[in-house]
């Protein structure tokens, strides 16, 4: 744990149950992300928490959230190949 992987730091690593990642970038309010496996080691469900601060952070996330889709996959799909999961 405390690992640094894209952008994000390790938080929490139950071993084939869960990736517990934070972001450490500069954001308004708190972001991370949560990797689970589905069944198959290939197949994994990627989620992201996000909570806003204030009426600005609101909108930003607001702004950005049609983006966090492709952009979970597009990480979840590294972290797979990278066998960090």
């Amino acid at each position: 744990m405390g690992d640094s992987i894209d952008l994000r730091r390790v938080e929490e690593v139950l071993p084939g149950r869960l990736l517990r990642l934070r972001a450490e970038m500069r954001l308004p309010g708190l972001a991370g992300a949560r990797r689970h496996p589905l069944g198959r080691p290939d197949d994994l469900h990627a989620a992201g928490d996000l909570r806003p601060c204030g009426l600005l952070g609101l909108l930003y996330w607001r702004a950005i959230s049609p983006f966090h889709g492709p952009v979970n996959v597009a990480a979840a799909a590294r972290h797979r190949e990278r066998s960090l999961y």
